[in-house]
């Protein structure tokens, strides 16, 4: 029943917002492998799955996109691979005016979620 307040966009992440769109929440799950340890799943596509060097290229990717169009208050929901990945993403996500409020891990992975500081730069 929520189909008519949410949308899914298929595009390059520094390409999929308009300038001025603002929302309450941001969605993200990208690649969180290091790059060395991509060969551990041949079944999936690289680009899938490659979160560079440390893992994490697509992730701080995700936060600055999203920083720059979360309305005030609003959250990021990120999916990561471990806990530390999270952590290590802390200052990153400060600078862009992001709070790490939260970090759950499961059985395939951890999300992290993230809200816009009310004081933003």
């Amino acid at each position: 029943g929520l189909s008519d307040r949410v949308e899914v966009r298929r595009a390059a992440l520094d390409e999929a917002l308009g300038e001025g769109e603002r929302f309450a929440l941001v969605v993200a799950d990208p690649p969180y492998l290091r790059t060395d340890e991509t060969g551990r799943w041949p079944e999936d596509p690289v680009g899938a799955i490659d979160g560079g060097p440390d893992g994490l290229d697509g992730a701080r990717m995700c936060l600055e996109v999203a920083a720059g169009h979360l309305l005030p208050g609003g959250t990021v929901l990120l999916q990561l691979r471990t806990v530390e990945q999270a952590e290590s993403l802390r200052p990153f996500a400060e600078a862009a005016a992001l709070d790490l409020r939260e970090v759950r891990a499961g059985e395939r992975g951890v999300v992290a979620l993230l809200g816009a500081l009310v004081t933003r730069r």
